[in-house]
């Protein structure tokens, strides 16, 4: 089994799907930059989308509440599946997770944290 830590932003907003045998799976989109410079000094960058699922007991899925498009979160998970896909120019890791830990950095967009302020 592969173990990651990653450090990124929310595509979407957590999903919740319960199950019929009382577990359920909280279902996000984090996406990922990388940063480099190329051969003649360029700076490069690309963003790799990571399709996560943290499966729980039905009653402890309080965490999907903060997890909200926008939002930078480490996740220190467990690789229990992947796949690659390619999507355009995009590159997808399909991650099914069992996550040990999931941190919030900072909330979403500085939109919602100005509405809030005012």
């Amino acid at each position: 089994m592969n173990n990651v830590n990653l450090f990124g932003t929310l595509g979407q907003n957590a999903i919740v799907k319960p199950f019929e045998n009382g577990r359920s799976v909280i279902e996000f989109s984090l996406a990922t930059k990388e940063t480099w410079k190329d051969k003649e000094d360029n700076k490069q960058s690309r963003t790799t989308w990571h399709n996560c699922k943290i499966f729980r007991k039905t009653g402890s899925t309080g965490i999907s509440e903060f997890l909200k498009k926008g939002a930078k979160i480490i996740v220190e998970q467990a690789f229990l599946r992947y796949q690659d896909r390619e999507i355009g120019d995009r590159k997808i890791l399909q991650a099914y997770v069992d996550v040990e830990k999931v941190e919030l950095v900072s909330t979403s967009n500085t939109k919602e944290k100005q509405k809030e302020s005012e």
